[in-house]
């Protein structure tokens, strides 16, 4: 899904991404089952984040670029 360029840039297969969360929210029958599993997702994606960030020795709000 995700891979270093031969430039070392981060490379995204967006249709691997799209499948893989797509097969996730075919488990939602509803409406309201899928804004509840988006906000699980964004929660989740968010701590993450962070935790990385933290890892690389940056503050939320930093920005490197």
């Amino acid at each position: 899904m995700i891979e270093r360029n031969e430039r070392g840039r981060l490379s995204v297969n967006h249709l691997d991404v799209e499948i893989f969360f797509g097969e996730l929210f075919e488990h939602c029958n509803t409406p309201r089952e899928v804004d509840w599993l988006y906000e699980i997702m964004e929660g989740c994606m968010e701590t993450v984040r962070e935790e990385r960030l933290s890892e690389l020795g940056y503050d939320e709000d930093e920005d490197d670029e």
